[in-house]
Order: structure tokens, then sequence, then C-alpha cells
């Protein structure tokens, strides 16, 4: 069974909000927003936050999520194990601009992530745990796979590899 089309002008409201809506929490964060405030910035009417997100907390959420599956979906289709060390390089570099190019796609995003991990919000602790902790665990595997071929030296580890790789992407994402 299909589900209902959505109508092109629903989408077409739903896209407005969540541009508004990364640009707002963006600048001031999930509490310093108002839906009204959201809803004006998107010439749209106020009660369509809660018909296509159930309100702010669930917009702010789909800003997230689809930032996070977008950069998952991206990696996981580069991080495959590698069958040369040229391949692994290509593999790596390919990984560091497809992060980096997603930074600077959505830089509102990234600074609604940052802010989320500086102040140690729950509001989107399982979309964290589903899309940028298996960002980590991709880059981890193809780190570790690299390792078993022999394209790493034999003391390096993958864990503090993946973690330094990762955290200096994060920390110029800053």
């Amino acid at each position: 069974m299909s589900s209902p089309e959505v109508p092109v002008q629903d989408q077409h409201a739903k896209a407005l909000l969540l541009r508004a809506a990364k640009k707002l929490f963006g600048d001031k964060g999930l509490d310093g927003v108002s839906v009204r405030e959201i809803a004006a910035a998107a010439d749209v009417n106020v009660s369509l936050v809660s018909y296509h997100f159930g309100g702010k907390e669930g917009l702010y959420r789909a800003c997230l999520e689809m930032f996070g599956q977008g950069r998952l979906q991206a990696v996981k289709g580069v991080l495959q194990t590698p069958r040369s060390i040229e391949e692994f390089r290509l593999r790596l570099d390919i990984f560091i601009d497809t992060i980096f190019d997603g930074f600077v796609a959505e830089p509102d995003v990234v600074r609604m992530v940052h802010r989320e991990c500086e102040q140690e919000l729950p509001v989107i602790e399982d979309i964290f745990r589903e899309t940028f902790l298996k960002i980590f665990e991709s880059l981890f595997k193809f780190i570790q796979s690299g390792k078993e071929a022999g394209y790493l030296k034999p003391e390096a580890d993958p864990h503090i590899t993946a973690a330094l790789i990762h955290g200096s992407l994060v920390h110029m994402a800053k």
C-alpha cells in the first residue's frame, strides 16, 4: 500500500521551514527561537510547523537528522574496503573532502551540532548515535581494514588514527 503523495505546496512549505529553521537554530539555538519566528522567516502559516514536524523540537531534530543521514550515506559510499594503498589514500582523501564539503554547504547545521555537543543536550542523542557516531565507526573500520592490509605502520592504532582524523575535521568546521 503506497502512501498518499504530499501536495507540491506542502513540500515547498516544508522546505521553506527547514531552510528558515536551520538559519535561526544555527544563530540562536533551540531555545532562542520561537515557532512564530521560524514561520515568519519561512513566510508560511505557523500551524505548518506542527503539521509537518509535530512542533519546534521535531523541526530541530529534522534539520539535524537530514544533515547527519546525508553525511552518513555519503561516507558509506566512500569508505569501502580498499584493494590497494593508492585506493586507501584516495578513499581517505575523498572522505575528508566529503565531510568538509558537507560542513561548508550547511554551516548553520554545523553550528547546531557544535552547540549540542558543547551543551551536552539530550534532545538529539539518538540522532548523534545513529548518524555521527556511525560516521566515526565507518572511519574506524576503514582505517582498521587499511592496517590489516598493511597500508599503515604496524604500530598505528586505528582507533586513535580515526579519532585524530575525525577530531581534526570537527575542529576545522568550528
